[in-house]
């Protein structure tokens, strides 16, 4: 560089660093843009001007007019490229993000752009320095919208496999390691009782079972009711101690209580119990109750326990049950189609076998049709199509959909209280955005994700028909039997 040149660049006026920075973007009305990158996601958006910062999910329904006034105006342009298994029957001159993880940069090229052009781009050499682009904002954390999860095979390593809480409802909890043992044939497949009753408090909840005089209890009840029939009132206090549980159940009609055979593990130590599943359901009203057993329905110590059972749930609520057998159970072992042996399906089964009755009572009050006593109809063990495979991953999805729903519930519920914290006229705005510094700091570009924080919204697959269908199939089913 000559002693003219640098007179030259002397000559140029001098601009401030952020007026100079500024000038980098594209168009003076566009705002930064935002980016968020996950293990198998990545979104890009712009704001347009004046609409910098957070807008809640959903505003409340107790929000004043004044503050939705007040409330930022939404204009996203989003780009989103998450892989699949189709990636390679994309068509052609399809463009997609492509992410360098060596160096840690995103670009953008064409899939399919020739090697030769690259040559053929003419180089430019500016006497002004580059102008580093701005740094790019935090994009709103897009796992407050439970279907945007992705969709795919579950692989072992993205569920640690240990006690960690996997799904936290309000009757029922589940840890990772039951999580991933519900896919699971050998040993380790059979179903605890938290692998129990996660599932039926999911399918109580999707069939609005309380509101409708249907009472699907915890595997602990089964327990609690045969320490009842063993020792009875040894208290003297009529059954003080229950009175929540008998207050729920005196308000339902149909119960159903799963039972394990290990409720009798005191007198029966070492003798192999506590490993098979059934269930007693029971018709207050018409003051009946069945039985119902894949495996040890024959079986005269099964038959003990399960009628122990109904004799306490008939003192607990200063009621008589006539007990009975359901014969027309389909054999867990003879007629599973599994195309995998399963050495435990008596727990699939039960959650099963409960849904398709629960539906059946409930296309019935749906219909308008007095309710007669349930029983299996003759042949059920081999029209039912019993398949403990089928049943496990419909299991799996609607636990994996459920902790969805609950991980995209709690942190929209932060993000909105972070959003509505700064808009004028908000009471949150009075107590000095204390929501603000509470809520989690969403994810930049260029960071690199947590392993929590992919595990969180990559853990899920498609859910099958099986346990997800819709109140019309199971009806035509039931008909069709």
């Amino acid at each position: 560089m000559t002693r003219s040149d640098i007179s030259n660049l002397e000559k140029i006026p001098r601009t401030a660093k952020e007026e100079h920075y500024k000038r980098s973007r594209s168009c003076p009305k566009t705002k930064n843009f935002q980016l968020y990158r996950s293990k198998k996601a990545f979104v890009i958006a712009e704001r347009g001007e004046h609409r910098a910062g957070l807008i809640p999910t959903q505003v409340p329904e107790s929000t004043s007019a004044e503050v939705i006034r007040n409330l930022r105006k939404r204009r996203y342009s989003v780009d989103v490229n998450a892989p699949s298994k189709l990636e390679n029957k994309r068509p052609k001159m399809t463009r997609a993000w492509a992410i360098d993880d060596t160096n840690d940069k995103l670009e953008v090229c064409p899939l399919n752009f020739a090697r030769e052009s690259v040559a053929s781009v003419p180089v430019y050499n500016e006497a002004e320095p580059m102008r580093q682009r701005e740094r790019s904002t935090a994009f709103p954390d897009p796992r407050r919208y439970w279907n945007l999860y992705q969709f795919d095979t579950l692989q072992d390593t993205d569920v640690p496999s240990d006690s960690s809480c996997h799904l936290d409802l309000p009757g029922s909890s589940i840890n990772n390691e039951d999580f991933l043992n519900i896919r699971k044939f050998d040993i380790d497949g059979w179903l605890t009782d938290n692998s129990v009753d996660v599932p039926l408090e999911l399918l109580s909840r999707k069939y609005k079972c309380q509101e409708h005089g249907i009472e699907i209890v915890q595997s602990l009840m089964a327990v609690q009711l045969y320490q009842i029939y063993r020792w009875g009132d040894s208290n003297r206090d009529n059954f003080a101690g229950y009175g929540l549980e008998r207050e729920r159940l005196s308000s339902s009609r149909h119960v159903f209580i799963p039972m394990n055979d290990g409720i009798d593990e005191i007198s029966n130590e070492g003798s192999g119990c506590g490993l098979h599943w059934s269930f007693v359901y029971i018709d207050r009203e018409l003051c009946q109750a069945t039985y119902i057993d894949s495996l040890f329905a024959f079986d005269a110590y099964h038959q003990r326990l399960a009628a122990a059972v109904v004799d306490a749930m008939g003192t607990l609520l200063e009621e008589d049950y006539e007990f009975s057998i359901d014969w027309n159970s389909p054999d867990q072992l003879k007629d599973n189609r599994s195309p995998v042996f399963d050495i435990g399906p008596c727990g699939p089964f039960v959650i099963e076998t409960i849904r398709i009755l629960v539906a059946w009572i409930r296309g019935e009050q749906d219909a308008g049709n007095e309710l007669d006593m349930i029983w299996l109809p003759d042949g059920f063990g081999e029209e039912y199509r019993f398949d403990s495979k089928r049943i496990r991953e419909g299991i799996f999805a609607d636990i994996a959909r459920a902790r969805m729903e609950e991980t995209a519930k709690k942190l929209a519920k932060q993000h909105d209280e972070a959003a509505l914290a700064g808009v004028k006229g908000n009471e949150l705005e009075k107590e000095g955005h204390r929501q603000v510094e509470e809520a989690s700091e969403p994810i930049v570009a260029g960071q690199e994700s947590s392993g929590e924080e992919d595990a969180e919204g990559l853990v899920f697959v498609t859910p099958p028909t099986s346990v997800s269908s819709s109140f019309e199939a199971d009806q035509a089913k039931i008909e069709d039997e």
